[in-house]
């Protein structure tokens, strides 16, 4: 298995990134996760801000058996125009059937080498199947806000 870290601190290029890997017919899984909500030792290697917590991460899952990884500062849901970055990415991954997530939250992986970081991710399932009924779930463990409180602001 080959890991390769997709790296760039450009959030609409991160959810743009992520969408595309959603749609991809190479593409047999998709795992998103939510990362604690307080920082720790391992956080302050992430970079970033604090008030960004939590952030999304993602493992990316080829046919052929490679992972793509998103981790570190990648996505948030803090702030209205990163939720509808967050909200692109859960419209387009809404009910496809190889779109999981995890149901607690996951350490942070970024200080990490990515094979450690997709093995510490993965072994945090099993993993549910986002949903429109799952969606919420999800997303409650992204913010403190609803999708439709976010929505307003």
């Amino acid at each position: 298995m080959t890991v390769t870290r997709k790296t760039t601190q450009n959030t609409t290029e991160n959810a743009r990134s992520l969408i595309r890997a959603i749609d991809d017919p190479n593409v047999r899984r998709v795992i998103l996760f939510a990362t604690q909500h307080t920082a720790d030792v391992s956080f302050h290697q992430e970079g970033g801000s604090e008030a960004n917590l939590p952030l999304l991460a993602a493992v990316v899952e080829s046919v052929e058996g490679n992972s793509d990884l998103y981790d570190g500062p990648f996505l948030t849901a803090v702030r209205r125009p990163r939720y509808l970055e967050i909200r692109d990415v859960l419209d387009a991954g809404t009910g496809k059937r190889r779109v999981f997530f995890a149901p607690k939250p996951v350490p942070f992986t970024s200080h990490a080498l990515p094979e450690s970081a997709v093995r510490t991710l993965l072994s945090h399932g099993p993993f549910a199947e986002l949903t429109d009924e799952s969606r919420s779930t999800f997303f409650g463990l992204l913010s403190s806000l609803s999708e439709s409180a976010l929505a307003k602001l």
